[in-house]
């Protein structure tokens, strides 16, 4: 590549595309499929968006602390299988949020989701990647 004449090294990569590549975020996308089926698996659903990803699910009140374990279970499951694929899950950057309404909030497990040693407290508010700031 030449930028202002002058022209940059050569370099041979084994795995990936070069940054800012058009395929990257579709052989991406294609990469990483395994992860909604293996998310359904558990019994929850997910939203993708470039590298991120969203794990929800739903229950009664009283079914809370079972969800909570089940999530904890799920992304552990993730972790593994991006370790498996050369991907790494930043545990220090993964959040979780209850969304209830107030008259519910004394109702939720007051536990919290432990992923590769990091302990993860349930948030008031996390950002969405998928929607865009105004």
């Amino acid at each position: 590549m030449t930028h202002h004449g002058v022209e940059s090294a050569t370099t041979t990569t084994q795995f990936g595309v070069p940054q800012g590549s058009v395929l990257g975020p579709i052989l991406f996308v294609l990469y990483t499929a395994d992860v909604v089926r293996l998310v359904q698996l558990h019994g929850l659903n997910v939203h993708q968006y470039a590298d991120d990803t969203q794990i929800y699910g739903c229950c009664h009140p009283h079914n809370s602390a079972s969800l909570c374990g089940d999530f904890g279970i799920c992304v552990e499951d993730v972790a593994r299988w991006m370790c498996s694929n050369r991907l790494q899950l930043n545990a220090r950057k993964t959040e979780f949020m209850w969304c209830v309404p107030p008259r519910r909030r004394h109702q939720l497990p007051v536990d919290q989701l432990t992923i590769q040693s990091t302990t993860v407290a349930s948030r008031e508010s996390v950002r969405d990647l998928n929607k865009r700031s105004k």
